[in-house]
């Protein structure tokens, strides 16, 4: 492992970050005691989910939400070239920010139930310098909006470096090195190498009894990576009476873009909303985008309940279903 001489003074994050693609997957190889390997799969089950996320407002706790990428890692054996890994074993979810200026908001433990997320204020920056150390205190909060204790998180950026691992020699990582201490509880330090266009390639954390235990990727499949994206479309339909019975409500309809991040032109996309009845798409195909070109579309509300409704709007290229985004909605009835 060398440090790169090509040396720049600011990197941008999400470069290095993971690919928001739904069909890429990770693996990762972590030397169990006593022999063999653990074996961890990366994959991004939505990259543009809502988020409830809470903070202390004048002593009160309040709501509010956040776009982000929702990563779901399962855990499993490997041996001889093979694992185990099967969705069934599902180990986290982990939520991060998926936009330029981006935070780890939380994550959800199957083992424990719980539900860990930050309050407000745990925010990477855009760009980051070599050498500089971002750190913040926050409050912990569970799925209900109970607050824990607080904690402080800070991410310091060592530098660019060159590394090799089962999965290939990546000459552009950026080496970040994590603390979190949280009252009450021993700290816990992490380092992390995150190559550009492929996300997390190697993790180090200190063992109790002195050491390190290393994951190094060993293997990683993105297939595509999707050239459009929700442009500026805020999620939440707010609120509005229901249809029940003899009484009619008009609802409410929502326009949303699209925009062609690409280099070639998209030839046209459909439509399509998951996940709920109550939402409809009056523009299911939108027209062909050149490249930076935006199109829009309308989705109609109307509850038949008294209750939040969610749903997921789907968005693809036409002939290309590889190259898609979505945006999770909500609205509710009254």
């Amino acid at each position: 492992m060398s440090f790169s001489r090509d040396v720049a003074p600011r990197v941008r994050l999400m470069d290095y970050f993971y690919p928001a693609n739904r069909l890429a997957t990770w693996i990762y190889l972590t030397p169990k005691e006593g022999g063999g390997n653990k074996a961890t799969q990366v994959q991004i089950y939505d990259p543009s989910k809502q988020l409830t996320m809470y903070a202390e407002r004048g002593g009160q706790v309040v709501r509010y939400y956040k776009r982000v990428m929702m990563i779901g890692t399962s855990v499993g054996e490997y041996s001889e070239g093979s694992s185990s890994l099967h969705p069934s074993r599902m180990a986290t979810y982990d939520y991060y920010g998926n936009q330029s200026n981006y935070a780890i908001y939380g994550s959800f433990d199957f083992r424990s139930g719980l539900t860990f997320r930050l309050g407000p204020g745990a925010v990477f920056p855009e760009r980051f310098r070599k050498g500089q150390m971002v750190s913040v205190n926050t409050g912990l909060f569970d799925g209900n909006g109970a607050r824990g204790p607080d904690a402080d998180v800070s991410v310091r950026f060592l530098g660019r470096e060159s590394l090799s691992v089962p999965a290939g020699q990546f000459k552009d990582c950026i080496h970040l090195q994590f603390s979190m201490e949280i009252a009450g509880a021993p700290t816990q330090e992490a380092d992390e190498w995150w190559a550009k266009g492929v996300g997390v390639v190697q993790s180090r954390s200190p063992k109790a009894k002195g050491g390190f235990t290393t994951t190094r990727l060993v293997s990683y499949k993105i297939p595509f990576e999707p050239t459009v994206e929700f442009y500026k479309a805020r999620s939440d339909f707010g609120s509005t009476g229901a249809s029940t019975g003899p009484w009619v409500n008009p609802g409410i309809t929502k326009t949303f873009r699209v925009r062609n991040e690409g280099g070639k032109v998209v030839r046209g996309m459909k439509v399509s909303i998951l996940g709920s009845s109550v939402f409809t798409c009056l523009d299911p195909v939108i027209v062909p985008l050149a490249p930076g070109e935006i199109g829009e579309f309308r989705v109609h509300f109307n509850p038949n309940d008294y209750r939040k409704f969610h749903a997921t709007i789907k968005a693809e290229e036409i002939g290309n279903p590889e190259n898609c985004c979505y945006r999770h909605i909500s609205g509710t009835g009254l």
